[in-house]
């Protein structure tokens, strides 16, 4: 891993322009510069995942959303259940977006999804179910649902910035953490938001947003 180094260390340089010196790489832009800078190169991973059984360390609030949301994280958490606690804890839909109601008590099925896989999925050549927009395999009809109500396919913006004069949406929390860390539209500066950010190192159940 590289030395250490920050937004505000290149920012004191002289050039100002989306270069990373220590790697001796150009950016597109500034924002791409920062999360270079914020990535495992250049960062620790000194962010440890709070919750039971797992021992995973990130260098953002981001990485360690994005590890909850991939359901890799040994103590069971999933995306879905993320987004049900989410919606539960943001009573003024700061963050969440209120066309998209919980319709179920279920954690793992709290966000209406417009598609359901039965078992005319299976492709019996092939021996597993398929997706029927992008073909994609699965050995188990609950995966092939789990996969249908991901992202991928509900286009579903569950999250929105909440700065007022942004307001840009997007489908995972880990999205919206990171449109707060790439700092684009100064939410970041807010006080509220930087004690959210730091609540969630600290695992979901540390969160309130009001």
């Amino acid at each position: 891993m590289g030395e250490p180094w920050s937004y505000n260390d290149w920012n004191r340089q002289p050039q100002h322009h989306a270069r990373c010196d220590p790697c001796n790489k150009n950016f597109s832009n500034h924002y791409s510069l920062e999360a270079h800078l914020r990535s495992s190169i250049h960062q620790q991973a000194n962010i440890r995942c709070p919750l039971t059984n797992c021992q995973r360390s990130f260098t953002s609030p981001a990485n360690l959303i994005s590890h909850w949301e991939s359901s890799s994280c040994s103590s069971g958490m999933t995306r879905q259940r993320l987004d049900a606690y989410i919606r539960t804890q943001d009573a003024s839909r700061a963050i969440t977006n209120p066309r998209y109601m919980i319709t179920n008590s279920d954690q793992d099925t709290a966000i209406t999804t417009p598609y359901i896989a039965s078992q005319q999925s299976w492709n019996a050549q092939k021996r597993k179910y398929e997706c029927y927009f992008c073909h994609k395999l699965f050995n188990h009809l609950p995966q092939l649902n789990q996969h249908l109500a991901s992202p991928k396919h509900t286009g579903n913006k569950l999250y929105r910035c909440p700065q007022p004069s942004c307001y840009r949406e997007f489908s995972v929390l880990s999205g919206l953490a990171q449109h707060i860390e790439n700092g684009r539209c100064g939410v970041q500066k807010f006080q509220q938001v930087q004690n959210a950010m730091q609540a969630l190192t600290r695992g979901p159940l540390a969160l309130t947003y009001h």
